[in-house]
């Protein structure tokens, strides 16, 4: 830029959180050039690409956040990323706009092009790690609450003809009902296409199963490939879809027992060794070694704001064990 402005600030000033001489430092950067007001209207166009509404949240107070970012655009990658000027600015005004859910979430851009070099398509991916949560809304409205270790793509033509998004892990959608446009979510096995409604669901890359859990409206879930229609749920059903086979089962849920983690709470009824640990470490952004194990075991209790010391013991009162903890590692043996 000439005479640089810090990008936090064009971030606070697209969503409307500057202050009057904040406000007042983006009119006169912009004054001062033609160069100026012309990058001013390019970062503009490239924030309205990234397709994020984000004006309700808070942006912390940190330049050194925003230094954590940049430094990850450098990152090897394996798809073609940023390497055009347009993207370059794109991801640093989106990478801004992360700072504003105080990097609960990374957001990128990514570009891909044909052998020819010729531009084809862009997409914005929304990452939240293990051990935390978040919440975006998409450009139509629709909102996502995400769970750990999750994540969201969708292209930035997003609502032009179809809404399209692609999930890996866990999310609740409250959709926006628009009948001329449809609202799909592609999984690494099926396809769920929305009718106008509020469901979850559930694809994390280690499960052998998909979850399709139905809390109002209605959804159609197909498979990804051949587009063979499953099932279509009405509220209070679920689906679980086996990746192996397809074999899929419907069943009768419970919507706020099931969709607990969205009020920080981790609950098990009954579920298996495995399955509780698994989420365990998603939950606490840790890894579970189990030196010895016993497949029987089940457990029925409510996490809350435990840490993980006190949630091992609880463990420890249901089926006594000795555990360690190293740094992010978790040994674990049975008595």
């Amino acid at each position: 830029m000439d005479q640089k402005i810090p990008h936090t600030l064009l971030a606070k000033h697209f969503v409307n959180q500057t202050s009057v001489e904040e406000s007042k430092e983006v009119r006169r950067w912009r004054a001062q050039s033609p160069e100026n007001e012309k990058l001013y209207q390019e970062y503009l166009h490239e924030w309205e690409i990234a397709h994020a509404d984000f004006s309700r949240f808070v942006l912390p107070d940190s330049d050194k956040m925003w230094g954590n970012i940049l430094s990850r655009i450098n990152e090897p990658v394996k798809t073609i990323l940023y390497t055009k000027k347009k993207l370059y600015k794109a991801i640093a005004v989106a990478a801004s706009i992360a700072l504003l859910v105080g990097l609960s979430f990374s957001v990128w851009l990514s570009a891909y092009y044909r052998s020819d070099g010729n531009y084809l398509a862009a997409e914005a991916v929304f990452i939240v790690p293990s051990g935390q949560k978040s919440q975006l809304i998409l450009p139509d409205g629709t909102k996502v609450w995400m769970n750990s270790d999750s994540k969201l793509t969708y292209p930035v033509d997003f609502s032009k003809k179809r809404r399209l998004v692609k999930l890996e892990g866990e999310a609740y959608f409250d959709v926006v009902h628009d009948e001329n446009k449809k609202f799909i979510v592609n999984t690494s096995t099926v396809n769920v296409l929305v009718h106008g409604t509020s469901f979850s669901v559930t694809d994390y890359p280690a499960d052998s199963f998909i979850s399709v859990a139905l809390d109002k409206g209605s959804v159609s879930v197909e498979t990804s490939r051949e587009r063979d229609l499953l099932t279509r749920l009405v509220p209070g059903q679920k689906v679980q879809i086996a990746k192996s086979d397809i074999s899929w089962n419907v069943s009768a849920f419970d919507a706020e027992a099931y969709n607990i983690w969205m009020l920080n709470k981790l609950q098990f009824k009954g579920e298996s060794l495995y399955d509780v640990f698994r989420k365990i470490e998603r939950w606490y952004g840790v890894k579970i070694r189990l030196e010895n194990e016993n497949p029987s075991y089940s457990y029925w209790f409510t996490l809350k704001t435990e840490s993980l010391t006190e949630m091992l013991n609880l463990i420890n009162q249901i089926t006594p064990i000795d555990y360690k903890i190293n740094g992010e590692e978790v040994t674990i043996r049975y008595k």
